[in-house]
């Protein structure tokens, strides 16, 4: 998890980040060696993270061997159950964290030991941004249009969101009539009672 890259005081404030200038290619190697990571895939990972600490954990993480991070995420999706991929499709589209209850505990949790969400309190998210382009190669576009069209066609998503997923699924008609609602749901949780 990218936690045990933070501080101890930054991993348990929920949301917590800590900005860390790009590494040079020595740093970089020392950072994955000292996470058990072998001379030629630190180099090869160090490289390809382009100065990103995170990016190079999660790449250690996933590309082992010659399989570049793209390869491995997609095997590691691949190995996920339809729930999981739905769940996980699901973040994907959100673009941010939702409540865990909602996705499955269960599903969560699996997730989670595929090291694909991270958790805070109730709330999971996928683990990292850097892993949004690679996911939706691997997840493929049937999951994600699938996830949108479940988003926006969901009573409890802000108005907002579902206008979101609706113009991302092409259907500018019933973006516009959700926009309207938006428009009537800010204006009444702005105006004084």
């Amino acid at each position: 998890m990218l936690a045990a890259a933070r501080p101890a005081a930054a991993a348990d404030v929920p949301g917590a980040r800590v900005d860390v200038a790009p590494l040079d290619e020595e740093a970089m190697r020392r950072l994955l060696a000292a996470t058990g990571v072998d001379g030629t895939h630190a180099r090869r990972v160090a490289q390809g993270a382009h100065g990103l600490p995170g990016l190079a954990l999660l790449a250690a993480r996933f590309a082992r061997g010659e399989r570049p991070l793209e390869r491995a995420l997609s095997e590691r999706v691949r190995e996920l159950s339809d729930r999981e991929r739905r769940a996980l499709a699901a973040l994907w589209v959100a673009g941010g964290p939702l409540e865990s209850g909602d996705l499955g505990d269960d599903v969560c949790a699996a997730l989670d030991a595929a090291g694909l969400i991270s958790r805070s309190g109730s709330r999971v998210d996928l683990v990292h941004d850097a892993l949004r382009a690679p996911l939706a190669d691997a997840l493929g576009e049937d999951w994600l249009r699938t996830a949108r069209l479940e988003r926006a066609t969901e009573p409890e998503v802000p108005a907002a969101a579902r206008v979101e997923a609706f113009l991302a699924l092409g259907d500018e008609r019933r973006a516009a009539e959700l926009a309207r609602v938006a428009i009537v749901e800010a204006t009444e949780a702005g105006a004084p009672r």
